[in-house]
């Protein structure tokens, strides 16, 4: 086994909910006579939260449409969202091998809720989710919290996320990383890069 502790992002990494935030946006949006491109609202929400609302921000939304579209996004995710397939299983695995899933996340404890509603929550030791105090994505901060709590071998750790700043949270923590499951493999600074969970499973194994 490569890397024994295992750091994943959440969102479009071990679930596929990208699409769902997207087409939660566009609907509120359209609601309003705003017409946006799936590409840019996606492209968008795939940097982050705060990158789509800074893109947003022209059309004066105000707080009411960030609430609605807060509660919209929780009732879709809640029916809609799945695992990647493969996520389960390799999760599984790794905690099958000795090795541990820790989850680094800019999203809140609604990450568990959807792991749990999976039975993979019980797959994760330790995680670092929105309002734990950890400055966002790329800082090395909550990566070297995680190492450090579960006294991990920084040598056997790789972060795994489908964007830039998953990969740069663990290049300056020191650790190796994985991009995955991406919009563009372009231009990253990763060690790895994988398409798919069959990809990620034989770096994390090393076969």
């Amino acid at each position: 086994m490569m890397y024994d502790f295992v750091i994943w992002d959440f969102d479009g990494t071990l679930f596929d909910t990208y699409p769902i935030i997207t087409r939660v946006f566009l609907q509120a949006l359209e609601k309003r006579g705003i017409h946006e491109s799936y590409a840019a609202i996606n492209g968008a929400v795939r940097v982050s939260f705060g990158e789509l609302f800074r893109y947003l921000s022209a059309y004066d939304l105000g707080e009411e449409f960030r609430l609605e579209v807060e509660a919209e996004r929780r009732a879709a995710e809640k029916k809609l969202a799945l695992p990647f397939k493969g996520a389960y299983g390799l999760c599984a695995d790794i905690v099958s091998a000795g090795g541990r899933n820790v989850l680094f996340t800019h999203r809140d404890k609604t990450a568990f809720e959807m792991l749990r509603d999976f039975g993979m929550d019980t797959l994760f030791c330790d995680a670092v989710l929105d309002g734990d105090g950890f400055p966002a994505k790329p800082a090395p901060d909550a990566v070297n919290a995680l190492i450090s709590r579960c006294n991990a071998d920084r040598s056997h750790a790789i972060m795994v996320g489908d964007r830039e700043i998953d990969i740069g949270s663990g290049i300056n923590a020191g650790i190796d990383s994985c991009l995955c499951l991406a919009l563009d493999y372009n231009n990253t600074a990763a060690k790895y890069k994988a398409r798919d969970f069959s990809e990620i499973r034989k770096i994390i194994f090393g076969s």
